[in-house]
């Protein structure tokens, strides 16, 4: 019998502090990991900010139950043995009026960076470590956090990438250490997003880039599938974002938004068209003063 996962409410939302929400989706259950689970999770809306998070939450003690063979941290012979040829069906699609689509795709695995000139990397919540191996040949020094001890042991065996087991806060970095932290549909699981974003900020060096992925509750992808959408994926995903709540995250550290909407200085980014997903790029500007210079890159 599957053990049943103990929870809590929320008593307030942790973007604006009110305690008042409207419910999106009631007595949702896991459609991926525990479908067999008897615990229910509703999804809430902050009547104040829009905020959208699940209502309860797992506690922090039982939420490992949530994780047993996610897909995120699994390595296969795939993972491990990556084609070092392209198919002729790919070279086609290539090609093709696909092939746009094929660079956007490429854009998203790579997390916006093919542009930038390689530095120090770390990637916050690396799971097994596919992508920094991928950086890494393409020549950046790179760095993996990763809270799931079995994932992490993987990126060290089978890519040989230097991986802290634990949070972020925990890791103990230097200031300033990293060029670029990536976050790839990492904020959604994290009980407090604000402060691992003010941990990113602190390792990151003057002039440093922060790219966030995470699911987009004002994207399609809700309208398509509703309480089936993959985006919500309770009780995992704690919080959904939108363009605008992402943002206010990312501005809580200092208390104010300041850039909004602007591009920063340096390489361009292309827009992304995701039926669930999009990433806002963030530069550091510790140099000239508390603020962040906010850049979406895709469409919240």
């Amino acid at each position: 019998m599957t053990t049943p996962i103990r929870s809590n409410p929320v008593d307030h939302c942790l973007l604006c502090g009110c305690a008042t929400r409207v419910p999106i989706y009631t007595e949702t259950r896991d459609l991926y990991v525990r479908v067999n689970a008897p615990e229910r999770w509703n999804l809430v809306r902050c009547t104040s900010c829009g905020f959208v998070y699940l209502d309860p939450q797992p506690i922090p003690e039982d939420i490992g139950k949530a994780y047993e063979n996610y897909f995120t941290h699994q390595v296969n012979s795939e993972t491990q043995h990556p084609p070092k040829r392209q198919s002729i069906v790919r070279i086609l699609l290539d090609r093709t009026a696909l092939s746009p689509l094929r660079h956007q795709q490429r854009l998203i695995n790579r997390m916006y960076l093919e542009s930038l000139r390689p530095g120090k990397l770390l990637d916050v919540g690396c799971g097994n470590g596919r992508f920094l191996a991928e950086m890494r040949d393409l020549g950046w020094e790179v760095q993996g956090v990763e809270v799931d001890a079995q994932a992490a042991e993987a990126a060290r065996q089978v890519f040989g990438i230097p991986v802290f087991i634990g949070d972020l806060e925990h890791a103990s970095f230097h200031e300033n250490s990293f060029d670029v932290v990536t976050l790839n549909h990492v904020i959604e699981h994290v009980y407090d997003p604000i402060k691992l974003l003010s941990e990113c900020r602190r390792v990151l060096r003057p002039e440093g880039m922060l790219v966030v992925t995470t699911p987009n509750i004002r994207g399609l992808g809700l309208w398509f599938f509703g309480r089936a959408w993959a985006g919500l994926d309770a009780p995992r995903h704690l919080y959904v974002f939108s363009r605008r709540t992402l943002r206010v995250c990312i501005g809580k550290p200092d208390s104010i938004l300041t850039n909004c909407g602007q591009r920063p200085h340096g390489p361009e980014f292309s827009s992304v068209s995701a039926l669930d997903s999009g990433a806002i790029c963030v530069r550091n500007e510790k140099h000239n003063g508390s603020s962040w210079a906010k850049s979406p890159i895709g469409s919240f």
